[in-house]
């Protein structure tokens, strides 16, 4: 019992330090999550079925190396590769095991909330009441962070006024982590005050992309039967504040070089040609290669996977599709992590992965689309 109780607390401990290094190494960076993971794997060991579709993902990019091994770093795809598969491996295992069991589960991702909140409200009372900054980088040490100093979290919608980052390394990932913990919450159907202090920390975040998530969420959870009504309260409200949402969402950003906006959407399309061009990398650069850093996953797995990214996507949903046809909030999830800034494949998304799917496990719980419960 004592040992079941534990796992909670790392799962909670995992949540709460997704940008922090167990180790104050720029070197080597061991996460909670990676070692959480890490015991999910080995407590979970893939099947044929799984080592099979990840097997497909493994050789194909392994063949897109070999093919470009000339121009390629080694130890960057190792890194890379490694990472990637490690990945795959928990997003098609996770679809098929019950893992935790609901009420604990529920209750850590309560506690993790509250403590990232809680720490959300001490960094807003020491900016706006002491105008201290020192808590952004009181985990210095141990964080992923690069940022030197707390004006790099100065909201672009609010002028002057700093965004809390709580645990985590930037606004957008805080913001993002409450999202996913929304989610799970909604599927294990916890009380509803908890879900709307999860969604007041997403507010309290004022990350721009979150609150487009968070809009969606909201749609989403009217019930089929008000859609006409809301439709109609709703449609006429967003006509006349139509400039007022794209100047808040910053939609015109996307048409203006140099922007945020641009530089998310529409640059990286432009430097994923660029590349494939010029390595003439037309089924995919070899992963880990790339000369830029994309500044949302979308475009890094179009860059792994060139003119094959259809196909992959494709993949992805047909070995997928129970979860992803049966819960739109689980697409919602996966839309914002892939949208997020930073790489989809690291051990801390494949943690928010195993988080996401398994609330929808424990939701369905229809015993014919999972193994046997592990006895752990």
């Amino acid at each position: 019992m004592m040992f079941k109780n534990i796992k909670y607390i790392c799962l909670i401990m995992a949540i709460i330090s997704l940008s922090l290094s167990i180790i104050p190494n720029d070197f080597i960076q061991i996460s909670a999550a990676l070692i959480f993971v890490i015991y999910y794997f080995f407590k979970n060991l893939p099947n044929y079925q799984v080592t099979i579709k990840v097997g497909i993902i493994g050789f194909y990019l392994i063949i897109v190396f070999l093919s470009q091994i000339f121009i390629s770093d080694f130890y960057e795809f190792f890194k890379s590769f490694s990472l990637t598969i490690l990945f795959f491996f928990i997003f098609f295992s996770t679809q098929k095991v019950i893992f935790f069991k609901s009420v604990e589960f529920k209750n850590a991702i309560i506690v993790s909330v509250i403590l990232i909140i809680g720490f959300e409200i001490i960094q807003l009372i020491e900016v706006l009441v002491l105008n201290s900054r020192t808590s952004y980088f009181l985990l210095d040490q141990y964080s992923i962070s690069t940022a030197k100093d707390a004006g790099r979290f100065e909201s672009a919608n609010f002028a002057g006024l700093l965004r809390p980052v709580s645990f985590f390394h930037e606004p957008s990932y805080l913001a993002s982590v409450l999202f996913i913990c929304l989610i799970s919450l909604k599927n294990l159907n916890s009380k509803p005050l908890f879900r709307l202090i999860t969604i007041f920390g997403i507010i309290l975040s004022l990350s721009t992309l979150n609150y487009l998530f968070l809009l969606l969420y909201l749609i989403f959870s009217v019930k089929k039967k008000y859609y006409p009504a809301t439709f109609i309260i709703i449609f006429p409200f967003f006509v006349y504040y139509a400039s007022f949402f794209i100047t808040f969402f910053r939609f015109y950003e996307i048409s203006q070089e140099g922007t945020s906006g641009w530089a998310r959407l529409v640059k990286p399309y432009i430097e994923v040609l660029k590349e494939i061009n010029e390595n003439l990398a037309y089924f995919g650069r070899a992963i880990g290669n790339n000369k830029v850093i994309h500044d949302n996953s979308f475009f890094l797995i179009i860059s792994y996977t060139g003119l094959m990214f259809p196909f992959f996507i494709y993949f992805i949903y047909k070995h997928s599709k129970k979860i992803l046809i049966r819960n739109k909030y689980i697409i919602l999830g996966i839309l914002n992590l892939i949208f997020l800034s930073g790489a989809i494949f690291t051990p801390e998304a494949s943690f928010l992965f195993l988080i996401l799917i398994s609330s929808f496990n424990l939701k369905t719980n229809i015993k014919q689309n999972y193994k046997k419960p592990l006895n752990i």
